[in-house]
């Protein structure tokens, strides 16, 4: 039986058991948690981690514009979408279902999880949704939430919340990484390491690294650290982060000033 793993972004222990019933008839175990909006102890890896260990093949998330309000929240949800999505496990299809009596709204959702199939409780073609997405064979080709760097969280809530950051096709001979906080959320780099693909290093020899850059990319103003380490396909760049960033900036290193930049939006 076939495995749908269910984030509560609220604390719905009624709405959760009906949803698990309603997928039951269908002929999908459910499996769920509460989301808990701690970003700096590593909450989005436990989802992941779970996820993973329930070797689900959709994940679907209870939302409501209240939930999908809060900074912390949306800035989680999008690290989770962009780590199922970083390339070292199969596609998973995404769900976001309203309450009953609301109206799917993708607007209202983070920016990464606005690919998600959305539906209200009360419909009744979403369970069906969910079968079919379940059972199509996943399509490596199709679009990512972040489309040139993988990004992958990492942490706990004895180690904090860490981010890796790679690029998914090319070398870069240097790599410059910066958070933008937003309005009322703060958000800050503390530490930043390199090494390979898959798991926090455990040491370190940067080159040439650098603190307290500041990069403008469109309106906002990002606070980057910088290292000279190559970072290809089987090697990260690894930050340890404070908060909920808005937006996190990615770009090659250079001493030029109109290089080029990839911002993740991630709330």
């Amino acid at each position: 039986m076939k495995t749908v793993w269910i984030t509560a972004l609220a604390d719905e222990p009624a709405r959760v058991a009906a949803v698990a019933a309603t997928l039951r008839r269908y002929g999908l175990q459910a499996q769920a948690h509460r989301w808990l909006d701690e970003p700096d102890k590593g909450v989005a890896r436990a989802a992941l981690d779970a996820i993973a260990a329930a070797e689900a093949h959709a994940w679907l998330v209870l939302v409501s514009p209240q939930t999908l309000a809060q900074p912390g929240v949306r800035y989680g949800l999008s690290l989770l979408r962009a780590s199922l999505a970083d390339g070292s496990r199969p596609p998973l299809p995404v769900f976001c279902l309203w309450p009953d009596g609301g109206a799917a709204d993708a607007t209202q959702l983070p920016p990464l999880l606005q690919d998600a199939h959305c539906a209200v409780d009360g419909q009744a073609a979403w369970p069906a949704k969910v079968v079919a997405a379940t059972a199509r064979r996943p399509n490596a080709g199709e679009p990512l939430p972040t489309a040139d760097y993988r990004l992958t969280a990492w942490g706990d809530e004895r180690i904090g919340q860490w981010v890796e950051i790679g690029p998914r096709h090319t070398t870069l001979d240097g790599f410059v990484f910066g958070v933008c906080p937003g309005d009322g959320a703060p958000a800050a780099i503390e530490f930043q390491a390199v090494g390979p693909r898959g798991g926090l290093p455990e040491r370190t020899t940067l080159e040439y690294a650098q603190q307290g850059l500041t990069v403008t990319a469109g309106e906002r103003t990002f606070e980057c650290w910088a290292v000279r380490n190559t970072i290809d396909t089987d090697h990260s760049y690894f930050a340890r982060l404070k908060g909920s960033a808005q937006a996190l900036l990615c770009m090659p290193f250079t001493e030029r000033d109109d290089a080029e930049a990839s911002v993740i939006t991630l709330r």
